[in-house]
């Protein structure tokens, strides 16, 4: 389901408040007639307080994008189960009754390494995905972006090799291996044993679940990587979490092109272990997206309009103060005024 955003606060609502007790006058400082009503009114009193202005954002749990995998032919005679997890250094599939193992890295194997002292990063990445399965490579040589292809790496890759029940032939080629960006939990199956390994095969997600959502265009400046936010799930509970990140593609509903534009969001939850209990499931996200600190308050039921423009608080003598209006957030309203003081007593509607 599309996700949606609900505003849950800033609601601004101005009461043209007790009607039935005075009519505003618009002179600031000066009695209404309402000074002349005995009548009992409900009164407040002005208040120093934060104020935080926040959206609700409908999110979906689960385990994020799923993303496309593919081979380089041969035979497929091997797939996990949907539903199985892969780390670094296990097989996630078999091609021609031989392991294809998970790598982790951000560029994938495009040539077969079977040449002593090839160079580039894709020897890198081998190497440090051998090293991180705790096999001694040794020193590259060669720069950075262009490590070698050693001797030392290469008997390496052969200890490996015979470990994983390879030809320990030193040579790395495309079929031997996957690169993704870590461990992955299989979405999917696309292809089944038989069919050619060059086609797609399955499609993959992250293993931590996230939850997605949308931003409208105009709160994505207040909505960056990290910002804290909660999480309202099914049953309840409120699982504190932050922003893990933003997309970067403006989206348009496709059947409403006049509706909202938005952003894709993607949210993690502080404790993963409180988000267990469901696979997938609708949950609230609130962000809070800007906090006024310190500030005097009255509730929204105070202000009244002004005949000329603007708005006021009325003393309980009459007496209007001019104010200025800030935030508005859960009921109370951010207001500055000549005189207008923290504990001072302002009527307000019942």
């Amino acid at each position: 389901m599309k996700a949606r955003i609900v505003i849950t606060a800033s609601v601004v609502a101005v009461v043209v408040a007790a009607a039935s007790f005075w009519l505003v006058s618009g002179r600031e400082g000066t009695p209404g007639p309402a000074a002349a009503n005995s009548a009992a009114v409900a009164t407040a009193e002005v208040v120093r307080t934060d104020l935080s202005d926040t959206r609700t954002l409908r999110g979906s749990l689960g385990y994020g994008a799923a993303r496309q995998v593919k081979g380089h032919g041969g035979t497929v005679t091997w797939l996990p189960a949907t539903g199985a997890t892969i780390k670094r250094g296990e097989q996630l599939l078999r091609v021609d009754d031989r392991p294809v193992t998970l790598f982790y890295g951000d560029l994938p194997l495009y040539r077969d390494l079977n040449h002593p002292r090839a160079t580039g990063r894709d020897v890198a990445v081998v190497a440090d995905n051998l090293r991180a399965l705790g096999y001694e490579v040794g020193s590259l040589g060669g720069n950075r972006d262009a490590p070698r292809y050693t001797e030392t790496l290469i008997g390496a890759v052969k200890r490996w090799q015979k470990d994983t029940g390879r030809a320990d032939s030193g040579a790395v080629t495309m079929n031997d291996v996957i690169v993704l960006a870590g461990e992955v939990r299989v979405d999917s199956l696309t292809a089944q044993t038989g069919d050619d390994a060059a086609a797609p095969l399955m499609t993959v997600t992250p293993t931590r679940k996230v939850i997605t959502a949308e931003v409208e265009l105009g709160d994505v400046s207040a909505t960056k990587t990290g910002t804290a936010v909660t999480i309202t799930m099914p049953d309840g509970s409120a699982i504190a979490g932050r922003v893990g990140t933003v997309g970067t593609a403006l989206r348009t509903d496709a059947n409403d092109q006049e509706g909202p534009r938005t952003f894709t969001v993607t949210v993690t939850a502080d404790d993963p272990q409180k988000l267990t209990a469901f696979d997938t499931a609708e949950v609230s996200v609130v962000i809070t997206t800007a906090t006024r600190q310190g500030v005097l308050a009255v509730p929204v039921g105070s202000l009244l309009a002004l005949s000329e423009g603007g708005y006021a608080v009325q003393l309980p003598d009459g007496t209007l103060v001019a104010v200025t209006t800030g935030m508005f957030a859960k009921g109370l309203v951010e207001v500055t005024g000549e005189g207008l003081a923290e504990g001072q007593v302002v009527v307000t509607t019942s």
